[in-house]
C-alpha cells in the first residue's frame, strides 16, 4: 500500500522520547513524555488517506497520587502553553474529548478519526487533580499527514537484467515504472536504489541526481530509469539484492550473483 509519511513529535519541558518513523512502512508513530510522576503517551498509524478512518491512541497515568483524581483533554491543531503552575492552557483548536475530574489515576482510550488532506497535530494533555496536591499537567503531541496515495506502479527491469555479473565491473541498472491502470510512464525523482549482500549488509544506495554515474537518471524520452552499480566494493562469490523503492511505496527487486 502506498503510504504517506507520518511524523511523531513529542512536546514537553522534560523527558521526551519519540519513535522514529520511516515512510512506506507500517510502523506506528508514538510519542511519550514523563514528568514529575505523570506519564503520557500518544500514538497513531504511520499513514492516513483522505476520507479513511485512522486511530489515535492515548494513555496517561499518575504514580504516587493520593486520591487518584485526574483530568485529560485531546485536541486537534491546538495552540497551547504551560502556565506558571505547569497547567495546560489551550488558546485555540478543535476539542475532541475532555474530562475535568476523572476519578482515576489513569486513562486510556482509542479515538477513530477521519480527515481530509492536510497535516494535523493531536495534543493529549493529562494531569493530577488530587485534593491537597498541587495540580499540574503534562502534554504530548503527534503529527499526522493525511495525503492521497500515489498510483499503483508496475515496474520492470529493461532490458531484462541478467542474474549474474563480474565483480569489479560496472553493472548498468535500467528499469521502468508505469501506472498499472493507464500504462503511462511514471517519473519519480524521489526514487531510491539500494544494494545489499545476501546477508542483508548495506552495500550502496543511489538517489536521483540526473546522472547515472553519480546516482539515478530518468530518461523521459526512452521511459527508462538508469543507475550504474560499481561492483568494485562488492566481493565475488555472493548474491546481491538490488531493490528499487518508489515514493508511492511500490518496489522492484532483483538478485544478481557476482563471479
Amino acid at each position: 500500500m502506498r503510504q504517506a509519511l507520518i511524523c511523531a513529535v513529542a512536546a514537553a519541558l522534560l523527558g521526551v522520547t519519540a519513535a522514529a518513523v520511516v515512510p512506506g512502512t507500517s510502523v506506528a508513530g508514538e510519542a511519550t513524555v514523563v514528568y514529575d510522576g505523570i506519564s503520557v503517551t500518544i500514538s497513531a498509524p504511520d499513514s492516513a488517506e483522505p476520507g479513511t478512518d485512522f486511530s489515535v491512541e492515548v494513555a496517561g497515568s499518575i504514580t504516587g497520587s493520593g486520591f487518584g483524581i485526574s483530568a485529560f483533554s485531546l485536541y486537534e491543531d491546538a495552540a497551547w502553553y504551560y502556565n506558571e503552575k505547569h497547567l495546560v492552557r489551550v488558546e485555540s483548536g478543535s476539542l475532541i474529548d475532555e474530562e475535568g475530574f476523572l476519578w482515576s489515576s489513569s486513562y486510556a482510550d482509542t479515538y477513530v478519526l477521519n480527515a481530509t488532506a492536510g497535516t494535523y497535530r493531536y495534543t493529549f494533555g493529562f494531569g493530577d487533580r488530587s485534593f491537597g496536591h498541587t495540580w499540574y499537567d503534562v502534554a504530548v503531541e503527534i503529527d499526522v499527514v493525511v495525503a492521497d496515495a500515489g498510483p499503483a506502479l508496475c515496474g520492470a527491469w529493461r532490458p531484462l537484467l541478467a542474474g549474474t555479473g563480474r565483480a569489479g565491473r560496472t553493472i548498468p541498472l535500467k528499469f521502468t515504472a508505469r501506472t498499472c491502470d493507464t500504462d503511462e510512464f511514471y517519473r519519480d525523482e524521489a526514487v531510491l536504489v539500494e544494494v545489499r549482500s545476501s546477508g542483508g549488509d548495506f552495500i550502496e544506495s543511489m538517489v536521483f541526481t540526473g546522472n547515472p554515474h553519480t546516482g539515478v537518471d530518468v530518461n523521459g524520452g526512452a521511459e527508462l530509469y538508469h543507475a550504474n552499480w560499481d561492483t568494485g566494493r562488492s566481493p565475488a562469490g555472493d548474491t546481491y539484492s538490488v531493490s528499487v523503492f518508489f515514493s508511492t511505496g511500490d518496489t522492484l527487486t532483483r538478485s544478481i550473483s557476482l563471479r
